[in-house]
């Protein structure tokens, strides 16, 4: 069997050859989603990007406004690369910082085409917050401390009344 290698020579005629059929489809199934939330400690911010890459990503703080944008450009595909195609996407985002917002501690990950951002709160605007709870952790001193809050109460009350009889005496 032999293999016949042919290209087009013809460049108006290159569209009928092109698989074009199917391009709606994969950009459809190409659109970037978005999903925020908050924590009582963060906001969290994923972005779905599955034809970037990590290299692709700048991530910048200036003013109080945290930019991410990505540039990807990809080479014509195997059955197009002849005709020089080339595809750009360009991602870009803008997320302004509330005085909530601590800039300073700003982590990024980028996993698998999806890039999450956690912004923490600042301290003093958290809502929710673990109180330790200093002490011994035995009931019996528990117990023993309330027990002996009557006595020490009575003992005192008869000290004070015994004083005033010593005084009046």
């Amino acid at each position: 069997m032999k293999t016949i290698m042919c290209t087009n020579t013809i460049p108006w005629f290159s569209p009928l050859f092109e698989f074009s059929l199917f391009e709606p489809i994969l950009e459809y199934s190409s659109l970037q989603t978005e999903s925020i939330s908050e924590t009582p400690f963060a906001y969290n911010y994923s972005y779905t990007l599955p034809d970037f890459r990590k290299k692709d990503l700048v991530m910048s703080l200036q003013n109080n406004v945290l930019t991410i944008e990505g540039t990807n450009k990809n080479k014509g595909s195997w059955w197009n690369s002849n005709t020089g195609n080339s595809i750009e996407k360009h991602f870009v985002k803008n997320i302004r910082l509330s005085s909530d917002m601590n800039r300073d501690n700003i982590n990024a990950s980028f996993q698998k085409g999806v890039l999450k951002v956690e912004i923490p709160k600042k301290e003093e605007y958290i809502s929710y917050r673990e109180i330790p709870v200093f002490g011994d952790s035995s009931n019996a001193t528990v117990l023993e401390e309330k027990n002996n809050k009557p006595k020490n109460i009575l003992n005192e009350i008869k000290l004070r009344i015994n004083n005033l009889f010593k005084n009046t005496a």
